[in-house]
Order: C-alpha cells, then sequence, then structure tokens
C-alpha cells in the first residue's frame, strides 16, 4: 500500500468515489457551490451544518466542506479544503475522494490543487515503518484524492500541480538533516536535477572561489570541516531576450560561528537551506514550464561552525567585488554568502532581473510571523510584479522599505561596511540593505523567508517541516516578466 494518497485532476466524474462538496455559509444556511446539491440543505440544516470555514458534515454519503461567509473568503483559504475534507474521509475509512471545485473561480481552484497535493505530502525518510499489527493497519485512507475541476480550469490545475511538485521537491531536501544534506549533497541534488531536466550545470568548488576572490563566502565556510559549494543551474529559452537569476541562500547548518547560537531550537538550523532548496524547486518546475525566458539558478552551500579556523567577530574580509567587510557578528552569515554570489552573477550573466531568497533575519519573523515573507527591492516597478505574483500565487509577500537612510547605518568603521549595525534597529531592513551594496544595474528583489520557510506546527496545507517558501511567487514573477514590454 502506498505511505501517502494519490492526488490527481479529474474533468468528469468517478464511480465509487466519495464526493466532497464545498459550501459557503448564508443567512439561510449552507449554500452549495455546485448547485446541483442544493437539494441537500434541509439535511445539512437538520444535522445543525453551519459552513463555517473548515467545517465538515456527512449527509447521503457526501462529505460537505464549510468555506465561511462568500464577502470574506479569499482564494488563500481554500488551502484549508483538502485537509478538512481528507480528515473526514480519513475516518470513514474512504478509498476514493472526489473535491468538488466546479462553481468555484480560478484563484481559489488553483489554491485547492495546490494544496491537496502539498498537504498529503509527509516527509518520513528516517521513521522506521513498523510491522503490521493487524488487517489493513498499514493501509492508507483514502487511497487517492481527485479534484474535479470544470474544462476552462484545467490549464491552471495543471500547473498549479506543477508547482505543488515542485514545492514538494524542495520541502523534501530542506527537512533532511544536516548530516545528511551537507554541501556535497545539495551539488549532487543539483547536478542530479540538472541531469534529468535538461538543465545547464557548473560547480564553483573552494578552490575556484579563492582564486576569484569570493572571501565573504570563504569566511562562512572557514569554520567548517566540510568544503563550500556553489551549484548554477541554467535554463536557456532560444531567443529569450530577458535574463533572470535566482539565489537561494543554502546554510546546511547554522550554529552561528563564533556568535554561536543558543542552544534551544539550534535543530531548526538545518532549514538554513530552504532558499536554496527554493530554487532546486523553481529550476525542477521551469524545466517543465518551459518559459521564453533564460532563468539562472545559484545555489550557494555551507555550513557556518565554530572552530580554531572560523571567523572571528572583527574580522575585515575583501567580497567578490572589492568592497571591504567587516565582520561583526558571525551569526549574520547569509548576507555575506549571498553578497559575493550576487555580485559573481550580476557580472557573469548581465542579467535584467535577480531575486534572492534566504531565511536571513530574525527581525523579519518578529515583523511578520509566520503568513508573509519580506520583500525589498531596488526598482519600485519589480516590486509591484512580485506583488502581483503573490496574489496569483501561494506566497504572500509584504513590501519593507529600503530607503538610503537604512545603508547609512551599515558603514563600517575599520571597512566600507559592516555586516551588523550597532544599534540593533531594522534588523531586517538593514540585512536587505546590506545585499543591495552587492547589486549595481540588474532589477532586484530579496525575499526574507525567515517566518515562512519552515513550521514547527501545522498550518493548512503543511503539517510541519520545510514549507517550499519562495517557489510559487518565482514561477509567478516569471510568467510576468515574459509579458513585460522591457
Amino acid at each position: 500500500m502506498p505511505d501517502e494518497p494519490k492526488v490527481g485532476i479529474v474533468t468528469k466524474d468517478v464511480a465509487g468515489a466519495t464526493h466532497a462538496i464545498l459550501c459557503f455559509s448564508g443567512k439561510e444556511g449552507p449554500e452549495p457551490v455546485n448547485e446541483g446539491y442544493k437539494g441537500h440543505v434541509k439535511k445539512l440544516r437538520e444535522v445543525k451544518f453551519l459552513a463555517k470555514a473548515g467545517e465538515v458534515a456527512l449527509v447521503d454519503g457526501i462529505i460537505f466542506v464549510g468555506l465561511g461567509e462568500k464577502g470574506k473568503f479569499k482564494p488563500r483559504h481554500a488551502r484549508k479544503i483538502p485537509g478538512a475534507a481528507i480528515g473526514l474521509a480519513k475516518a470513514l475509512r474512504t478509498r476514493s475522494l472526489l473535491i468538488d471545485s466546479r462553481g468555484l473561480d480560478v484563484l481559489p481552484v488553483k489554491n485547492l490543487v495546490y494544496a491537496a497535493f502539498v498537504s498529503v505530502h509527509k516527509y518520513e525518510e528516517f521513521k522506521t515503518k513498523e510491522e503490521s499489527k493487524g488487517k489493513g493497519a498499514d493501509e492508507v485512507f483514502p487511497e487517492e484524492v481527485l479534484i474535479f475541476v470544470s474544462d476552462g480550469h484545467v490549464a491552471v490545475a495543471n500547473e498549479a500541480k506543477i508547482v505543488a511538485e515542485s514545492i514538494n521537491f524542495a520541502r523534501d531536501i530542506a527537512n533532511k538533516p544536516a548530516n545528511v544534506a551537507t554541501p556535497q549533497l545539495m551539488a549532487a541534488e543539483a547536478k542530479k536535477l540538472a541531469s534529468r531536466a535538461g538543465l545547464g550545470y557548473k560547480l564553483i568548488t573552494k578552490k575556484d572561489m579563492q582564486r576569484m576572490g569570493m572571501n565573504a563566502f570563504l569566511a562562512v565556510a572557514s569554520g567548517s570541516g566540510r568544503e563550500p559549494t556553489l551549484s548554477i543551474l541554467e535554463y536557456r529559452s532560444p531567443g529569450a531576450k530577458k535574463t533572470l537569476v535566482v539565489a537561494g541562500k543554502g546554510l546546511t547548518f547554522d550554529s552561528g560561528g563564533i556568535s554561536l547560537k543558543p542552544s534551544k531550537g539550534m535543530e531548526d538550523m538545518k532549514f538554513d537551506k530552504s532558499g536554496a532548496c527554493a530554487v532546486l524547486g523553481i529550476m525542477k518546475a521551469v524545466s517543465e514550464m518551459r518559459p521564453k525566458i533564460n532563468v539562472i539558478g545559484m545555489v550557494p552551500c555551507t555550513e557556518n561552525m565554530p572552530s580554531g579556523t572560523a571567523a572571528k567577530p572583527g574580522d575585515i574580509v575583501r567580497a567578490y567585488n572589492g568592497k571591504t567587510i567587516e565582520i561583526l557578528n558571525t551569526d549574520a552569515e547569509g548576507r555575506l554568502v549571498l553578497a559575493d554570489v550576487l555580485a559573481y552573477a550580476e557580472r557573469k550573466y548581465k542579467p535584467d532581473y535577480m531575486i534572492d531568497i534566504a531565511t536571513l533575519t530574525g527581525a523579519c519573523v518578529v515583523a511578520l510571523g509566520s503568513y508573509a515573507m519580506g520583500m525589498f527591492s531596488n526598482d519600485d516597478e519589480f516590486a509591484e510584479m512580485l506583488k502581483k505574483a503573490s496574489s496569483e500565487g501561494f506566497d504572500e509577500v509584504w513590501h519593507m522599505p529600503l530607503w538610503e537612510e537604512y545603508s547609512e547605518m551599515n558603514k563600517g568603521k575599520f571597512a566600507d561596511i559592516a555586516n551588523v549595525t550597532n544599534t540593533g534597529e531594522a534588523g531586517a531592513v538593514t540585512a536587505a540593505a546590506f545585499l543591495s551594496s552587492f547589486v549595481s544595474s540588474a532589477k532586484w528583489v530579496h525575499l526574507d523567508i525567515a517566518g515562512t520557510a519552515y513550521r514547527n506546527k501545522p498550518i493548512p496545507p503543511v503539517d510541519v517541516g520545510c514549507t517550499g517558501s519562495g517557489v510559487s511567487v518565482v514561477l509567478e514573477v516569471i510568467k510576468l516578466i515574459e509579458r513585460a514590454k522591457h
């Protein structure tokens, strides 16, 4: 038997499947989205089903799922539907569940399909399977979850499936522990993806970094017994006139270095590679969606560890672009890695656009919590594209300021720039301002996913662990870049 339900998209009814029908709550009672089920409203009232968001009821062998008030319903709320329906189907030991999305607008359908694929996917690589203790003990209910979509929504549903599967791909790598997901494994995963997906692949090694002067990146890696890696994945579209670079922070484990983190919660620092894993997911989807722009994925990976060779507070290094950096706190390491990578990517590929995705600052978690990623940009037009992309996809972004006053706060006492400020103010913004010093001409967006990259408690559609944050919004903005006139 499978470990998790199979998920599929269908355009016709499936014999023998238990149907899940969606309902808004109204003054007169539940209002089925599919009007063909209006005949069940009386019985739904009798069982006191109010169609509150996430509420479920079983009537005549049909599962009804509440969406809440229609006027307050937003597309992202559709992400709760699969979990609610699957929960009751599991209790009923239903083999096949058919969630009927007909009657919903396109964006809720998109979110529903995405959530179905993401919500059933669990990371259990290291869980030992117990022997079956009785007949059916190892079975999965439901065995399959099918999304019934109208003919007009097939294309968007299939695209949502590609995005969701790419997110699950990223999640599986990000959830791996640091003793497994080393910089070397990350490079191997990138190379394997490139081979399978028909992408170009390059590996920049420690020796290459030393030769090229990536001293900020190397400073972070200096305390680890494992060498850093920089994998580059290249998707080239024939005749493309625009190029996008996507770079993801890949700290396979972040102890804080000499500026050691507190031990409580440090195990979550395996998730500090979530940005790099998101880039792998993006490049997987790009290889399937085949956009008409060039997309370059940068996957820089290292550990940040304390040792006799580790970088020390007060050290000064010269970055790839020649700027000197005073390292005041070795736990502000992601910006050092990305500084060299962004500067190199811009010089090497001369992109029109650049996006970096990083679990960069705890300050962003304080500001925005677990629901929205912080977005910073040197170009208002590009920022608006990201906001539009967010509304079309599954990532929420919030536009944060990036004024010159914040860059002034990063000035070093003994070097051009310091990697943290002495005031402790505006940590997320000053970190973004630091990165902006290593971008010269490209339209650039920084996404701080520190609050959205992983969960320690369920927030539908993700249970716990990595969320795949950043994959969707970049894939959506790629479509907008394709259509942009300049």
